[in-house]
């Protein structure tokens, strides 16, 4: 006895953005789609509350700028990254090589 399969939801010119569907603005006269969004008109584009006191975050700007959490760095170098990349490149390179011949296979 064949059970009749559910139809998938169609939905056209939409797709889903951190839970929210939004429009991609796909217009059809058979299939017109969603309306528009508007992100101006929308509460969750608006700015949150505060959720600390003018106290409370007067300490939080305090602490940040006391320089308690900096950690001194040495400055990045870009090409020394890319040496130590095109290093084990090369040497995974040559051990694959090495691999090969010694199986037979090159």
């Amino acid at each position: 006895m064949d059970l009749p399969q559910p139809k998938k939801p169609r939905i056209r010119g939409a797709f889903f953005v951190a839970g929210n569907l939004i429009n991609s603005g796909h217009h059809n006269k058979k299939d017109p789609g969603l309306p528009m969004s508007n992100p101006e008109s929308e509460s969750e584009f608006t700015v949150p509350p505060k959720k600390l006191s003018d106290e409370d975050q007067a300490k939080v700007d305090r602490y940040l700028k006391s320089g308690h959490n900096d950690v001194e760095r040495k400055p990045f170098r870009p090409f020394l990254l890319l040496g130590v990349i095109l290093v084990v490149l090369t040497l995974l390179s040559l051990l694959s090589l090495f691999i090969a011949r010694t199986k037979g296979v090159v």
